[in-house]
């Protein structure tokens, strides 16, 4: 044992010194360069792969829903998109195809037989039943996880605005990518993003949807269209602005928030630092589209991307 011991420290000596020999040889690449363009929330990062060639990442911002106003790209954004060499999303085709079947493990009835509205005062039940009181699927909805609810909540308070996901440019991205027959790689796995539907315990969830209900009684609701004026405009001040401004807002007083925020942002930008790197180590031509709000702040992949001396600062 005590040889064999040896025999891997010899080893893992040798393999570091031939590492540092082989690296001496190598020049020292420049960092990236990243550039806004004229085009709404769309980058490109410019680097050199491990072989000192050209390498390109392009980064689509996106907002997950939308409506006609959204379309058409600009031709530059769409010859970006089909002439990549691989295609990137927070998901990839793959489980974007699977997405109808795992969801079903979310919206079904919380494992403790819970109810959401034994939880609410009177107000808020009030504001509940303004989007689902008379839907059919009322019982099933109210004995969902509080996060699912708020979710599904979401999505019925844009579509008054007239915004829908089928109008978001992911649908159109995704739909894009199967046309030319090509996949889509993913930066999350499935699995992880599901796990935030049941984040925390049921009190941290009531209190997320509560002040949610209360937000919508008080008509902050149009904070989301400002957020996507901003969005359409390509003003980006503004659009980090409302986002900043929603997330400094919905401060929760329970231990699971911090938690909560860091694995929703955070923890997703950091692990997709990762990822960039090695598409730009591997050369030719990226194209990532996911949502804009990871792209910008001081938490931001780009920001990231910065302090890990991957691109200029």
């Amino acid at each position: 044992m005590r040889n064999q011991k040896k025999n891997f420290t010899r080893l893992f000596l040798t393999t570091v010194f031939f590492v540092f020999v082989s690296c001496a040889s190598v020049p020292v690449r420049e960092k990236a360069r990243v550039t806004k363009t004229p085009h709404r929330m769309f980058w490109r990062i410019d680097g050199t792969d491990l072989k000192g060639r050209s390498s390109t990442v392009y980064v689509q911002g996106t907002i997950h829903i939308g409506d006609d106003r959204l379309l058409p790209l600009d031709d530059e954004v769409i010859a970006a998109f089909d002439s990549s060499d691989r295609i990137v999303a927070e998901c990839s085709s793959r489980d974007y195809n699977r997405m109808g079947f795992y969801s079903l493990r979310i919206v079904r009835p919380n494992e403790d037989g819970k109810v959401v509205t034994d939880y609410l005062n009177d107000a808020e039940i009030i504001e509940l039943n303004e989007y689902i009181g008379g839907e059919p699927g009322y019982e099933n909805l109210i004995r969902m996880n509080p996060l699912v609810l708020e979710s599904y909540l979401t999505v019925k308070v844009a579509s008054e605005f007239g915004l829908d996901s089928e109008s978001g440019l992911d649908m159109f991205f995704y739909d894009r990518a199967r046309k030319n027959g090509k996949s889509v790689e993913g930066l999350d796995e499935l699995e992880e993003q599901l796990k935030l539907f049941s984040f925390g315990d049921y009190e941290f969830q009531i209190a997320v949807l509560k002040y949610f209900l209360t937000g919508l009684s008080e008509g902050e609701s149009e904070q989301f269209i400002d957020m996507y004026e901003a969005y359409l405009d390509d003003d980006l001040e503004v659009f980090l602005e409302e986002a900043e401004k929603e997330s400094e807002e919905d401060k929760i007083d329970s231990p699971y928030y911090e938690q909560y925020e860091k694995a929703m942002m955070l923890d997703r930008n950091t692990d997709w630092v990762k990822d960039i790197k090695k598409y730009l180590d591997a050369g030719g031509t990226t194209f990532i589209f996911t949502g804009a709000a990871h792209w910008l702040g001081e938490e931001s992949v780009f920001e990231l991307l910065k302090a890990d001396g991957v691109i200029e600062k």
